[in-house]
């Protein structure tokens, strides 16, 4: 069965048939044109994220060197703060233990002077 089939077509039909395929062919066509568009808006995306990259490391880069740059007013104003609140502790443990040594010593006292009185009676 080498051969070709041959349809009867009215010719309304055929210009019919002829206008669906002329609206097949114009899809077709504008898909593949939707389809590069596509591709180079991707291409730009990609270009874009790219150069958007390269600009932020550009930027973390310069703001380390600023930051290098700038006086360290704020680190040495928080280590005197610092040292001050060391300082107070010091101060407050010290004191903290000549009011122990007091007790203590309040205490001794009351055992000397217990120690003296059982010696008067005994």
């Amino acid at each position: 069965m080498h051969g070709s089939i041959h349809i009867k077509l009215e010719y309304p039909e055929a210009v019919e048939s002829k206008k669906n395929m002329l609206l097949l062919e114009k899809s077709m066509l504008q898909i593949v044109k939707h389809m590069r568009a596509y591709d180079l808006l991707r291409k730009r995306e990609f270009n874009i994220k790219t150069e958007i990259k390269k600009n932020f490391a550009n930027l973390v880069t310069l703001i380390s060197t600023i930051e290098s740059h700038i006086p360290k007013e704020e680190a040495e104003f928080k280590q005197e703060v610092y040292k001050k609140e060391i300082k107070a502790q010091n101060l407050y443990k010290k004191h903290q233990k000549k009011v122990t040594e007091q007790k203590k010593s309040e205490i001794e006292n009351q055992i000397d002077e217990i120690r003296a009185k059982l010696a008067q009676l005994g």
